[in-house]
């Protein structure tokens, strides 16, 4: 039992390790925590560890699955139906696109240039075709994008919204590890097909995460903190 507790620990450590980290490099939370945890887990595998940190624990993966449909689901309640409504066209036509583009491409790639089977190609496409809710939804959460009308999923004609935009939705993570481990324990692909794909998932998650918070970070949308001495009049009454 004493076990478990050091274990969560470690983990939290590591946490509030990325969360300094991130504070001093100035990126993204949630993109360094996947950078950190892929390490240690890197790290695990290679030395032996896996065991002692409890990555194939039962507990952990229920707590894993549980934080992945959790951020899902607070991602769906974040959604505005009157911009759903104003904007269905362009939300359909985007979240089409991008679903069957990476699917088509990496199912391609995976049975003409690797040479994998049918069934391992098509899992490798759903694979990695899917938008990684927990990475948008965390990185809209931090830069307070979730209370605009760009983080809603409505359109501007400002170029570098756009390119953030497709950007963020080209991640991957949550459901790409999801649909591989299912692929492994169904036997549709091999050890090493799924650590090419988990690897795979985990790059499309922090490569255009990177850029898109280092080049096309929409600044003018972010709000500016408020102090106590410019709040209205009003405000400060009902304080």
């Amino acid at each position: 039992m004493i076990n478990i507790y050091i274990v969560a620990a470690f983990w939290f450590l590591s946490a509030l390790i990325s969360t300094v980290l991130a504070n001093r490099l100035k990126i993204s939370n949630a993109l360094l925590e996947i950078i950190v945890g892929a390490i240690i887990g890197f790290i695990a595998f290679k030395t032996g560890f896996t065991g002692k940190l409890a990555l194939d624990a039962e507990w952990m993966n229920f707590i894993a699955g549980v934080a992945a449909i959790m951020l899902t689901f607070l991602a769906g309640s974040e959604l505005n139906p009157d911009s759903l409504k104003s904007k269905f066209k362009e939300i359909t036509i985007v979240g089409l696109v991008g679903f069957f583009a990476p699917f088509i491409g990496a199912t391609l790639i995976a049975y003409f240039i690797l040479h994998w089977g049918l069934q391992s190609s098509l899992l490798t496409g759903i694979a990695l075709s899917t938008t990684s809710m927990a990475v948008v939804y965390a990185v809209m959460i931090e830069y307070g994008f979730n209370k605009t009308s760009f983080g809603k999923s409505t359109f501007k004609k400002h170029k570098k919204e756009k390119w953030y935009y497709t950007l963020l939705m080209s991640t991957g993570l949550t459901f790409g590890t999801i649909s591989a481990l299912y692929g492994l324990t169904n036997n549709i692909i091999s050890r090493e097909q799924y650590s090419i794909i988990v690897g795979v998932v985990i790059a499309s998650a922090v490569i255009p995460t990177l850029i898109a918070n280092k080049f096309f970070l929409p600044a003018h949308l972010i709000e500016k903190p408020v102090l106590d001495d410019q709040l209205p009049d009003i405000i400060k009454a009902k304080k």
